[in-house]
């Protein structure tokens, strides 16, 4: 059975905070906490994107979007894990030529920066904000600000 990402980490944060509650731990932030961040990978809606994607690859926007989405989790994980720093538009170019070239796709280099700069009109997916307000316990202060 394959999982999602989003499936995935769902699952994971599920177990982890089983575990966590299941030992009798009270989940109770340091007064210092003003915020929780979550990542923009989780947040930001690509949705955005795909006109972009479509005008510069009509008929394959929305696949190549979401392969070029999943890549570039993926280059940043990796990257971020062997201690390889990218800057995140650099990752996004490197992810965007593997997903064109595995969909066999041609991009000219003003296509990607056309669709690398297209990531900055993502906004937070409000859809979300619902699952996410619930991470924010309403005992220790902590609200969830959808914008």
């Amino acid at each position: 059975m394959l999982l999602r990402r989003r499936e995935f980490v769902a699952a994971a944060s599920g177990f982890v905070a089983s575990g966590v509650l299941g030992r009798g731990v009270a989940l109770r932030p340091a007064a210092r906490v003003r915020a929780v961040a979550f990542d923009g990978f989780a947040i930001f809606d690509a949705a955005a994107i795909v006109p972009v994607a479509e005008a510069v690859a009509p008929g394959n926007g929305r696949e190549l979007v979401t392969a070029w989405r999943s890549r570039h989790f993926e280059y940043q994980w990796l990257r971020t894990l062997g201690g390889q720093y990218a800057d995140f538009q650099r990752t996004a170019d490197d992810a965007l030529v593997f997903a064109a070239h595995a969909l066999g796709l041609e991009l000219t280099a003003a296509d990607r920066a056309r669709l690398v700069s297209a990531q900055r009109t993502c906004v937070p997916g409000m859809t979300r904000a619902p699952r996410y307000a619930s991470f924010a316990p309403r005992d220790c202060g902590l609200r969830f600000c959808p914008t």
